[in-house]
């Protein structure tokens, strides 16, 4: 493990990250620098920086200022991330059935989704 990994682990043992909760795909997700997620596919290729502007809170500042909570939003924060993957994630099975009707309908189904990176908050 490379010295900047152990320097995260050990801020982040000792709560001194800065960390934000955004909202995209219609669900929320609690973020911190170097962080890696998968959510609902977003436009764009593997490699490509997004930036998810709407961020619901932003806490653990170095600056010491404590916790920004937005109303929705925090204005002026926006979360900088890279996305590393655009993939299907595991078949579901969808399976109808109607007992004594002879009816039977088998599905599957993939959901896609896009890896991402998280490489700063800023706010």
């Amino acid at each position: 493990m490379a010295e900047a990994d152990l320097e995260q682990v050990r801020s982040k043992k000792a709560g001194l990250f800065m960390y934000a909760v955004i909202k995209t795909g219609g669900k929320q997700y609690r973020v911190a620098q170097g962080d890696k997620l998968h959510v609902e596919k977003l436009v764009g290729n593997v490699g490509d920086t997004v930036t998810l502007s709407e961020v619901l809170l932003v806490g653990g500042q170095t600056d010491g200022a404590g916790l920004k909570i937005g109303a929705p939003l925090v204005s002026g924060a926006k979360v900088e991330a890279k996305i590393t993957a655009q993939d299907r994630g595991e078949k579901i099975i969808v399976f109808k059935f109607r007992r004594r009707k002879n009816y039977r309908r088998k599905n599957g189904h993939r959901q896609p989704f896009t890896a991402l990176q998280i490489t700063g908050i800023t706010g």
